[in-house]
């Protein structure tokens, strides 16, 4: 590889060439995740994007990278633009990365066997996927937290610590290999709390006991079939949660009311601000059912009762929005963005915009994944609101609506990211 040295010329592109480029760089792009984990590469390469950007950012010339990486200049400004586009569309998930939990038995030979596995899955994922098995921690503290924190649990059972670990993974492995009873009691956890779960067995699956036979149970020979196993279930899961929102996800992708909608509802608001009733609206518009998914609305207030009224959304629901459980995103004529817990409208965090113009478009964006909430008032979630603790794990409704306000919609586009068809499973 040749060395990059000091540039010879600036590394910009001009506009006109930026702006076309942005249009054409799908072509030299790919995300896949058998390639570098699924990080963005130059098609037909395994060359990172992130190595031409930072060759450029670190002082090289179009021609010293060209050469260095054996990649045209047309790659390289189709680099520049994908990154350009991923600022302002977030088509990465902003720094978000899921946790693997391994339920095995703990005889010498397989920790042996798991502890590579565990190191190569390390390598090939990076910071997109934690790892932990045990009562071992998902992000390692400091030697005196540790300490501390192990002291003050010096009565607490292993079944609650390997409870919490499952609770907050999202997926686990469960080997059956030996009937363990351990693992057979964290499978049982895993089940009630609706995780991904890979089941795996280094026998003959008719030696499986029989409260697991009804499940899909996947069997290996050696550590690398077993390791292919692994590799194979998280990239499929990685490549349902990364789908991008827009057409290219295909059937999961969804634009609705592309001519535009309204919706009113004119409790607590002087009925005089609203004009005559139309009997063509209604408060909210019902979505579907999912339970990890993305939104993005473009919008408008019409008519606003006072500064505290609203439009938003309710979302992992029961029976029914807004009353039915789940949790409220709102968003205020002031320019507050408020999360809430429902029935009981506990709140649970918000965040301060500048304060709405009526009949100005907006964009309400929000990402839900998990125990993660991420949301703003922008494409790319640039300045949102984030919240990590989403209790209600759910599967349930989402609909979109107001209370004391005309609002319109010009689109609503949404994605679902559901790794579990929780229609077979129930809520």
């Amino acid at each position: 590889m040749a060395k990059l040295g000091t540039a010879k010329r600036p590394a910009v592109a001009c506009v006109e060439t930026m702006e076309r480029d942005e249009e054409t760089w799908e072509k030299l792009i790919e995300i896949n995740p058998r390639i570098k984990g699924g990080k963005p590469v130059i098609k037909g390469t395994r060359v990172p994007v992130e190595v031409i950007v930072g060759a450029l950012a670190g002082g090289a010339s179009w021609e010293e990278v060209g050469e260095a990486y054996k990649v045209t200049l047309e790659q390289v400004r189709a680099c520049l633009a994908f990154a350009a586009q991923m600022l302002a569309n977030e088509m990465v998930n902003s720094n978000r990365f899921y946790r693997v939990f391994f339920a095995i038995p703990f005889d010498a030979a397989t920790m042996q066997m798991y502890d590579q596995i565990h190191q190569h899955l390390k390598d090939e994922y990076g910071d997109r996927l934690q790892f932990a098995y045990g009562t071992d921690r998902f992000v390692e503290p400091s030697p005196d937290f540790l300490r501390i924190e192990s002291f003050k649990a010096q009565n607490k059972d292993l079944l609650g610590r390997f409870y919490s670990h499952i609770k907050s993974a999202d997926i686990v492995v469960a080997d059956l290999t030996n009937n363990n009873p351990n693992v057979h009691l964290e499978l049982g956890i895993a089940l009630s709390l609706n995780k991904n779960i890979l089941r795996l067995s280094g026998r003959n699956l008719i030696q499986l006991a029989s409260d697991v036979k009804q499940f899909d149970v996947s069997s290996y020979q050696n550590e690398e079939e077993l390791r292919t196993r692994i590799v194979k279930y998280l990239n499929m899961f990685l490549l349902i949660k990364e789908q991008p929102l827009s057409e290219k996800a295909r059937l999961l992708y969804h634009l609705q009311f592309p001519s535009g909608v309204t919706v009113e509802n004119r409790q607590y608001s002087d009925p005089n601000i609203f004009g005559e009733p139309n009997q063509n609206r209604t408060y909210e518009q019902i979505l579907k059912e999912m339970r990890d998914f993305e939104v993005k609305v473009r919008f408008k207030f019409c008519v606003v009762g006072n500064e505290q009224h609203w439009f938003g959304a309710c979302f992992r629901y029961g029976t029914e929005p807004w009353y039915g459980g789940g949790y409220l995103l709102h968003l205020r004529k002031n320019g507050e963005l408020v999360l809430a817990k429902m029935p009981s409208v506990k709140y649970l965090g918000q965040k301060s915009y500048q304060p709405l113009d009526l009949d100005k478009e907006y964009i309400f964006h929000f990402r839900v994944d998990g125990y993660h909430l991420t949301a703003s008032l922008d494409d790319g979630f640039r300045d949102p609101l984030e919240i990590y603790d989403l209790d209600d794990q759910s599967y349930g409704g989402v609909a979109l609506g107001c209370l004391g306000s005309r609002v319109h919609f010009r689109s609503v586009e949404t994605i679902c990211r559901d790794t579990l068809d929780f229609t077979q499973i129930g809520r």
